[in-house]
């Protein structure tokens, strides 16, 4: 009669095994466990009408030279068509990856079709987060203003209003605070003849061709009459005390019309804390001067 026993590995057997399974899940896990970190965005062209395909770029360091190097668009949320999904596929491998920080960058292209500003939410395949930016599609008008405001604009054909305008460049991976960020002076004449300068900052965008920021109006303070050329001498008005002059007294909001107009407005928000149904003070219509 013949007996059939059960092969039984030799302890030496079993424990190589172990350890050989034990270096492969380690060798997957330097894969499956990593994110990707210092995630930049870039949209080209950043900024275009729709219709015109974008490039959708995003650069990042890997914890390993396992980098990802493909992304795939996922499309819209169900309940949400301004926001999008796009995910970068991770690789799955049981290969040994080498314990250096690799820099990486993955693209998809995309076609917006509306004017706006649309959100961009970036996930690894798995569902890890990366990242979200805008993506914004601006009129066909407004594409290139939008790029950059800095310089000096003034009244036509009367030049009796003049503005001047530094402009922070869009910026996605700058901190939604900072993005189009303005800082600028205007300053005209009131209906009485009197000079008016105003200072304006904190600036944000509230559509693709409109930006708003808080408008303060410089002033002396009170029962101190104006004098040529200076309210002040700089011992009297110093550095420290600057800020008690200006009075918040409202929004400016620059409507870029076409590539050399934007309307300038000066708007005194009403009861409800928005400047829609807020009062108009005064606008006038500016010309960017040609040096």
């Amino acid at each position: 009669m013949h007996t059939f026993r059960a092969y039984l590995p030799s302890k030496r057997v079993a424990l190589t095994v172990v350890l050989l399974m034990s270096l492969l899940l380690l060798a997957g896990q330097s894969v499956f466990a990593q994110n990707p970190f210092d995630a930049k965005w870039t949209v080209t062209p950043q900024f275009a009408p729709p219709g015109v395909e974008r490039t959708l770029r995003i650069d990042a360091m890997w914890p390993n030279g396992c980098a990802p190097n493909t992304a795939s668009v996922l499309g819209f949320p169900r309940d949400n068509p301004t926001e999008l999904n796009i995910t970068i596929n991770v690789i799955y491998t049981f290969a040994a990856c080498t314990q250096a920080v690799t820099p990486f960058a993955v693209e998809v292209k995309f076609t917006p079709t509306k004017v706006g500003s649309m959100n961009v939410n970036v996930a690894m395949s798995d569902l890890r987060y990366v990242g979200d930016w805008p993506l914004v599609t601006s009129s066909a008008d407004g594409v290139g203003m939008l790029s950059n405001l800095s310089g000096t604009w003034f009244e036509r054909p009367n030049p009796g209003s003049i503005v001047t305008i530094t402009h922070k460049a869009f910026d996605a991976n700058s901190s939604p605070s900072t993005r189009d960020a303005l800082v600028g002076t205007w300053g005209l004449f009131s209906s009485a003849g009197t000079p008016r300068w105003y200072l304006f900052h904190s600036s944000k965008r509230v559509a693709p061709n409109v930006l708003e920021a808080e408008l303060y109006e410089f002033a002396l303070q009170p029962g101190v009459a104006a004098t040529w050329p200076s309210p002040c001498s700089v011992s009297a008005c110093p550095m420290v005390g600057f800020t008690d002059y200006p009075k918040l007294i409202g929004k400016v909001r620059f409507d870029i019309r076409s590539s050399d107009q934007v309307l300038v407005s000066a708007i005194k928000p009403t009861g409800n804390g928005g400047l829609i149904g807020g009062v108009l003070l005064f606008e006038s219509l500016m010309t960017r001067f040609a040096f």
